[in-house]
């Protein structure tokens, strides 16, 4: 079990990032005009382009993984990832984010936020260059059968037929998959995971986003599909699925709803 840490500033300013985004889009629907998506989701390119702009790499001496953009104070960007990554630095080594335009940064919070009972953490980078924040869907629990785009980077990529390594690929082996909603659990399996997609992802791209057609992050990828025996497949509360419902959650990749990070952070603040 990883050790839970929290970096109190970042945390706190997270919550009004988060809470005020959600709150914003609520009030006000989301208009798609804008300079990176100016027209409608018929227009896939741009689809795409804005989701690898949010999209991040994580590298490291052993970390290897994905990371969304959620939230900016001043020159200061937070990036949502998953916990498993963020631990695999297990010798404090540090690693970087690569950024959608190929620049490196050095993480620059030394002790991230490890979310509650959630394999979920932040992490931040400095920079003065613009990057898009992902905008939070207003729906926190998606229905089954929505369209949904996942993206990150993979470890390996098949290529000239073979397997190859992406570690020294940087951006190059970004990788974005359209699919949709198959399974909303009512209890999630340990660690947060609820939804199950279609989508295919692969080992390297954990911490990657979910999206929905509007381009609304709706979750964090962190399992893929055919993750082993019925024992990986455990509920938080203990039990485990019918052989039945085994069978159609083995064929899903799955993912951590935002509805799960908001409410874990409310409770961390009436905690702190």
């Amino acid at each position: 079990m990883p050790m839970i840490t929290y970096n109190l500033p970042i945390f706190f300013s997270l919550i009004i990032i988060m809470m005020g985004l959600w709150i914003f889009k609520t009030i006000n629907q989301p208009s798609l005009a804008s300079p990176l998506f100016p027209s409608n989701l018929s227009a896939k390119s741009n689809s795409l382009r804005l989701i690898s702009r949010m999209t991040v790499r994580l590298l490291g001496k052993t970390v290897s993984g994905s990371g969304v953009i959620i939230g900016r104070n001043e020159n200061q960007y937070y990036v949502l990832t998953c916990a498993h990554v963020v631990n695999a630095d297990v010798e404090k080594k540090g690693f970087n984010i690569l950024t959608y335009d190929n620049r490196s940064k050095k993480v620059s919070n030394q002790n991230p936020v490890i979310f509650k009972n959630l394999d979920l953490a932040i992490i931040s980078f400095d920079s003065n260059r613009e990057y898009p924040i992902a905008s939070l869907s207003r729906i926190l629990m998606p229905e089954p059968n929505i369209k949904t785009y996942t993206a990150g980077y993979p470890n390996l990529i098949y290529q000239e037929g073979e397997w190859q390594l992406t570690n020294n690929m940087g951006i190059e082996a970004y990788f974005v998959n359209q699919g949709k909603t198959t399974l909303i659990l009512s209890t999630p399996l340990l660690n947060g995971y609820q939804l199950g997609l279609s989508n295919e992802i692969h080992q390297g791209m954990s911490g990657g986003p979910v999206l929905n057609d509007k381009l609304e992050l709706i979750g964090v990828i962190g399992r893929t599909k055919y993750a082993g025996n019925k024992d990986f497949y455990q509920l938080s509360d203990g039990t485990y699925p019918s052989d039945n419902l085994w069978e159609e959650m083995e064929d899903a990749s799955w993912a951590i709803p935002i509805y799960s990070i908001l409410k874990n952070l409310i409770q961390l603040q009436q905690e702190s």
